[in-house]
């Protein structure tokens, strides 16, 4: 995905920091992705309270580094590093409760179940690859109209005002 963002972005003409902001924000959804996954094994094992633990923490530090960013002046590139350590802090903190909980087993592969999970998956794969577009369509377009600054600072607040009402609504 990574590659693919470079290779796009090179080919529409952003410069080199633009690509740097770009990846930087795909190794948070790395982290995001698998930090959801532990989530997701938490959810199996009925153990809520780290998931909620995780939840608050990511929070809090993506708060605080954003706050940092600004307070210390770093700009996009400051509050970029901010998301991916918060991410990073939330993905350590689910990570050791979860070499608690899972015990490795031998591992059995069961093909016909995989055939038919990944068959019944392509739909959600693809709406999510369309949401993606959806929501990203609006900083390749605002890239193309205005320089990387203000595409930058839109995407910023655009991320913190969505990630605010992305945690009022798991709150309540």
């Amino acid at each position: 995905v990574g590659s693919e963002m470079c290779i796009r972005d090179r080919a529409m003409g952003c410069g080199w920091v633009t690509i740097y902001i770009t990846l930087l924000f795909v190794l948070e959804n790395c982290l995001k992705g698998i930090t959801n996954l532990f989530n997701g094994i938490f959810q199996a094992h009925e153990e809520g309270k780290y998931q909620a633990i995780s939840n608050a923490l990511l929070s809090f530090l993506t708060m605080g580094a954003i706050l940092a960013a600004i307070y210390l002046n770093l700009g996009l590139d400051g509050i970029t590093w901010g998301y991916v350590l918060a991410n990073a802090g939330a993905l350590l903190y689910a990570f050791f409760p979860l070499l608690k909980m899972v015990k490795i087993r031998r591992i059995n592969f069961d093909f016909g179940f995989w055939k038919q999970l990944i068959k019944w998956g392509v739909p959600f794969a693809v709406t999510g690859i369309f949401a993606s577009i959806y929501y990203y369509i609006d900083i390749v377009m605002l890239t193309q109209l205005v320089n990387d600054f203000a595409t930058g600072i839109y995407n910023a607040t655009y991320k913190s005002v969505s990630y605010t009402h992305l945690r009022a609504h798991e709150t309540s």
